[in-house]
C-alpha cells in the first residue's frame, strides 16, 4: 500500500524528461550533413563553368549552417550531461561525434594555415 511518505519520497527521484541528447543527436546528423554538402560542392566547382561569387555565397551559406548546428549541438550535449540524462546510443554518438568534428576542425585549421605560411 502506497503512503504519503512514499509517494513524496518517490517524486524526488524522477528522472528529467528533457529531450537534450535527442537534438545533440539529430545536430550532430545535420552537421555532418552540411560538410558532406560542403565538400560536394567544393569538388563539383569548376570556375570556367560556375558563377564565383554564386559559388561563394552558398558556400558561405552551407557553412553558417554547419557551424550553427555544431555549436548548437555541443552546447546540447553539454546540457544533456549537466541534467544527467540517461546515457544511451544518442548521448554517446553526439559526444564522440562532436569531439572528432572538433579535432578534425583544429587539425584542419592547423594545415590550412601551415598551407598558407602563417603558422610558424
Amino acid at each position: 500500500m502506497k503512503t504519503m511518505e512514499n509517494i513524496l519520497d518517490n517524486s524526488h527521484e524522477k528522472t528529467p524528461n528533457t529531450n537534450y541528447k535527442k537534438w545533440a543527436f539529430r545536430l550532430l546528423i545535420y552537421t555532418i550533413i552540411a560538410n558532406i554538402a560542403i565538400g560536394i560542392k567544393i569538388a563539383s566547382f569548376i570556375s570556367a563553368v560556375h558563377d564565383r561569387s554564386d559559388f561563394e555565397m552558398k558556400l558561405l551559406s552551407l557553412e553558417a549552417i554547419s557551424w550553427v548546428c555544431f555549436i548548437a549541438g555541443v552546447v546540447f550535449t553539454f546540457l544533456s550531461y549537466h541534467h544527467k540524462e540517461e546515457k544511451n546510443y544518442q548521448y554517446k554518438v553526439s559526444v564522440w561525434g562532436f569531439s572528432i568534428l572538433f579535432f578534425l576542425t583544429i587539425i584542419g585549421n592547423y594545415y590550412y594555415s601551415k598551407i598558407l605560411g602563417i603558422a610558424g
